[in-house]
């Protein structure tokens, strides 16, 4: 049955509870009893020893003229009332007794009168996803070693890159998180191909992340300078390649996905995975950095010392 369910402190909240002893005592923490202070058809169910138990008091009881005549101790639920039967609180009567109860209340004594102090109820404020922001060459897709550099404006050089799968997998788990938004922030070429085939290949293996998440800076070009917004300190980045992390922190966190032919140079000293983890290992990792404001980012930081060259495009 639904009932509006009373704790001290706490603002009401609507819940179901089993029309039997046990689930009842258990709400309210001992034996029950049932008053019945209003003229609607409610009972206002509590612990019959609540205030020999010294349970924390809770809410106060108003005659019709406002006068205090009782302070409930513990937790207490107010239900419905059908022929001398518990029933479902009706949904007006849910509502109004949300909005008489919605304050916590402390109790002073006043000249030898006890006085309700209703108190300030906070709002919970939105929580905004943490943005994660996926590299693709070296990272979601394996890198493909490569003879010239004239081989990467070749036709379907990276609509044929194979999948990082385990990291694919990753990427669609924390996609599928509330507490995330996932962007995929690669470079491209000045390449008539490069960004029609990046484009096919997400398509094929991350069909989630839709065009408006999928930011493709030009090579050369600093990624955080894409960012809708402009890179904050909660952002994080996913990718292979050092300089690229180096550039994003601070002030965002970086996060190196170890490939397993980068990271010879040791010049990132910061939070670092591995693709040969699994998936939900990766997912849990990503999102244990992406979630703290407090990674230590000394390295990130300290003025990176450029590694040679990499071939890998970002």
């Amino acid at each position: 049955m639904k009932v509006l369910m009373v704790e001290p402190g706490k603002v009401p909240y609507e819940t179901d509870l089993a029309n039997d002893l046990k689930p009842m005592q258990k709400a309210v923490g001992g034996t029950i009893e049932c008053v019945y202070p209003y003229t609607e058809p409610v009972g206002l169910v509590c612990n019959d020893e609540g205030k020999l138990l010294g349970l924390p008091l809770n809410r106060a009881v108003f005659n019709d003229n406002g006068q205090l005549v009782d302070i409930i101790s513990g937790n207490f639920f107010i239900v419905g009332l059908e022929d001398e039967d518990f029933t479902d609180l009706p949904e007006h009567l849910m509502q109004k007794y949300m909005e008489q109860f919605r304050q916590p209340e402390k109790f002073i004594n006043l000249d030898g009168k006890i006085v309700a102090l209703k108190m300030p109820v906070e709002e919970p404020q939105p929580i905004e996803p943490r943005r994660i922001f996926v590299d693709m060459d070296g990272t979601l897709a394996k890198f493909n070693p490569i003879a010239e550099i004239e081989d990467l404006y070749e036709q379907g050089y990276f609509a044929s890159l194979e999948p990082q799968q385990n990291v694919v997998d990753a990427v669609n788990l924390l996609n599928q998180d509330p507490r995330f938004e996932i962007y995929i922030l690669s470079s491209v070429l000045d390449s008539k191909y490069a960004l029609q085939e990046k484009n096919q290949w997400l398509d094929a293996h991350l069909p989630q992340i839709d065009a408006a998440h999928r930011l493709f800076p030009a090579y050369g070009e600093t990624k955080q300078t894409v960012i809708p917004n402009g890179l904050q300190p909660t952002d994080t980045l996913l990718d292979d390649y050092s300089l690229n992390l180096h550039a994003w922190c601070p002030p965002g966190q970086a996060i190196k996905l170890m490939n397993g032919i980068n990271g010879n140079n040791g010049t990132w000293q910061g939070a670092r995975v591995y693709h040969t983890d699994a998936p939900e290992l990766l997912a849990a990792e990503i999102s244990e950095h992406a979630l703290s404001q407090e990674m230590a980012q000394d390295a990130a930081i300290q003025e990176a010392a450029l590694q040679p060259p990499e071939v890998l495009m970002g």
